[in-house]
């Protein structure tokens, strides 16, 4: 089966591609980001700079064991990343902008989140200036066992969505292959895209019907506004 015809990325993304290469660029010593850490961890930046590689992606943020945005050049591309991350086991993930405000046509923003992973638990306090332990050393030990164990499960999922993204980048599109069409007959999207897609919409068309109803003074028929509750849950 022929690959889809590749998309032109619109200016708006090549120019932050662009920019963001070049702040990549310098040297690891030199490097330094808004972040809290303030330069791009070491254990995620050869899969950052492998997402880069590919001609419809760029990396905006990341964190190796929490998230790692990646801004995409079309709804297609993003449908590749996302697909990558949640086959991976990265179930948090989603997707944003996935309509456009201008002429050019939306870049989406993919976030891959590895939250289920997270461990949290209460282990002290401090009480003026002492940092008291709550609970037994056995516990401490067990905590530390979970948490490395979770750390090694999130290298598997990392290298699990490296192996995925590419190959999916290569075929010209992992989904198209799966399945062409969609139920109606045109471009198929994956669940997650169309939700946040429809959502997206459906506010953007509640606002204009506000501006139609405020500019005829007033709101009178109220009940015409778009229920995204009740969009969201028919998707």
């Amino acid at each position: 089966m022929p690959s889809p015809p590749a998309v032109t990325p619109p200016p708006s993304f090549l120019l932050k591609k662009t920019r963001i290469l070049q702040q990549l660029s310098v040297p690891i010593s030199e490097y330094d980001d808004l972040s809290p850490k303030g330069s791009v961890d070491v254990g995620i930046r050869d899969l950052i700079d492998e997402i880069n590689g590919l001609e419809g992606c760029v990396t905006t943020s990341s964190c190796a064991g929490r998230i790692l945005h990646v801004l995409t050049a079309s709804l297609q591309q993003a449908q590749i990343v996302l697909s990558a991350a949640l086959q991976a086991g990265f179930r948090e993930s989603g997707a944003l902008n996935l309509t456009s405000s201008t002429t050019e046509p939306p870049t989406p923003m993919v976030g891959i989140r590895s939250m289920g992973l997270a461990l949290e638990s209460v282990i002290g306090f401090e009480n003026e200036g002492r940092e008291i332990c709550m609970v037994p050393e056995w516990q401490l030990k067990h905590l530390v066992e979970v948490s490395n164990q979770r750390f090694v499960e999130n290298t598997k999922r990392i290298e699990r969505f490296r192996t995925l993204l590419v190959e999916m980048s290569v075929s010209g599109a992992g989904l198209v292959r799966e399945v062409r069409k969609g139920e109606d007959g045109g471009e198929w999207e994956h669940a997650v895209v169309r939700r946040e897609r429809k959502k997206a919409e459906g506010l953007r068309r509640a606002e204009e019907l506000r501006k139609a109803k405020e500019s005829d003074g007033g709101l009178q028929h109220a009940e015409e506004v778009p229920d995204l509750n009740a969009l969201d849950q028919n998707l």
